[in-house]
């Protein structure tokens, strides 16, 4: 039986999102291949990306560290402007000014369903923060397999649950393997070929 967490709600896309698209529209999006990097401040001037359809990853603009992974509908660069966009499965997007998003709001009344949307991305940044904040190595982990196990299942099927992992805390990768091979052998986990399939049960201590 997988475990399930409120961790899994840094990766639902936002309840306001789609209705806050729909009321911008209309616009022309583009089509972005997998790997292109989008950023929020482009020649000085703040950036919105609305994402339409496609899986995006958030990543931290100093270290590389990911954020989060984002399915569509999405609406960024509202808040956030100290990060990137990196596009992980083809992704339609349509980009703005943050000052002519924030003028169609005006115009359209729209100021409360993006509060509301903005309240659901403020929780997932203090979700962010909270995982990244676990006081050992083994917590850091696994929270991070509990948020893998919530993910769609390409996904997971797509890289390694070390390689998630690493890519969103600062843990060696001796470390994790270390935890990963412990959990899989007590029969806490099913790993196979390095993709997670199955959470038995993860014990609060290491």
């Amino acid at each position: 039986m997988s475990e399930k967490s409120p961790v899994a709600a840094v990766n639902k896309p936002s309840p306001y999102a789609m209705p806050l698209i729909e009321s911008l529209k209309p616009f022309t999006p583009r089509m972005y291949a997998k790997g292109t990097r989008l950023d929020f401040i482009q020649g000085g001037v703040r950036i919105c990306h609305i994402v339409e359809t496609g899986v995006i990853e958030l990543r931290r603009s100093t270290d590389q560290i990911l954020i989060v992974r984002i399915a569509a509908p999405s609406v960024l660069g509202l808040g956030v402007s100290d990060a990137y966009i990196v596009i992980k499965e083809t992704a339609s997007i349509h980009t703005l000014p943050q000052e002519q998003v924030l003028q169609h709001i005006e115009e359209k009344g729209l100021w409360e369903i993006l509060a509301r949307h903005m309240m659901v991305q403020t929780n997932k940044l203090y979700l962010y923060s909270n995982q990244l904040t676990a006081p050992t190595s083994y917590e850091l982990v696994r929270k991070q397999l509990i948020e893998l196990i919530n993910e769609p299942e390409s996904l997971r099927n797509s890289l390694s649950a070390e390689r998630y992992i690493r890519d969103k805390v600062h843990l060696s990768r001796t470390c994790v393997m270390k935890i990963l091979s412990d959990l899989k052998k007590g029969g806490y986990i099913v790993i196979e070929v390095g993709r997670l399939r199955e959470i038995k049960h993860l014990p609060l201590k290491y």
